[in-house]
């Protein structure tokens, strides 16, 4: 949703390509580990973070001018994400996610 609320702009976010499909697997595959909570609270802080302040999360990767989009990358975690946002619209287009590895788990 776009729109204005305490005089700040909420940015509508756009999941794009597999990003759907990547995060339900994920917490599937977190939920059997037993970090299903932990996930859906990052993914919470995640939607927070990209609805109000999509400028002050991650840093700028590059900009498509063509397109009108900033690509940056950000981390919750232990989400990676990388999104753009649009220079003239209150919309952010989120990408690629992925999960960040575990240093304490072995290499298969």
């Amino acid at each position: 949703m776009s729109g204005e609320s305490n005089g700040s702009t909420t940015y509508q976010v756009a999941l794009m390509g597999t990003v759907k499909a990547d995060l339900k697997r994920f917490h599937q595959d977190l939920m059997v580990q037993g970090k299903g909570k932990a996930f859906i609270e990052a993914l919470s802080k995640l939607n927070e973070r990209l609805t109000k302040n999509p400028h002050e999360f991650g840093e700028m990767l590059y900009r498509l001018p063509a397109l009108k989009l900033m690509v940056h990358q950000g981390i919750v975690t232990p989400l990676v994400v990388t999104f753009g946002i649009h220079e003239e619209l209150p919309v952010v287009f989120v990408h690629v996610v992925k999960l960040l590895s575990d240093p304490n788990q072995e290499l298969r």
